[in-house]
């Protein structure tokens, strides 16, 4: 299957940076809340860009519908990084605002 058991849920693959980003975060929670010190996600940037191709194709085929041709790489460039940026700033505040059983914010 394509995903990851966390707890008792089967977690399907993510389709969209946004559920990829905050999916992270609940892989660094129980990582964090069983160890003490860092937790590294090593290469996070290669990880992501999987899903903001996601986010790229759903954009470029909505574009097809309704942007002129001549337009849609700029539209489906802007709609991309703002999902990017969304994402990113999500997945910061998760973290600096999660506790774990331990009582620490995970430090990544």
């Amino acid at each position: 299957h394509n995903g990851f058991e966390i707890g008792n849920a089967n977690v399907t693959s993510p389709k969209s940076i946004q559920t990829a980003s905050a999916q992270l975060v609940q892989i660094i929670a129980n990582v964090s809340s069983s160890q003490y010190g860092g937790c590294t996600v090593d290469r996070v940037d290669e990880l992501l860009s999987t899903y903001a191709r996601h986010n790229e194709e759903q954009h470029r085929n909505i574009a097809k519908q309704f942007v002129k041709e001549s337009e849609i790489d700029r539209y489906v460039d802007q709609q991309v990084t703002k999902d990017i940026n969304d994402a990113i700033e999500s997945l910061e505040y998760e973290i600096n605002t999660l506790y774990t059983s331990n009582g620490q914010t995970p430090f990544v």
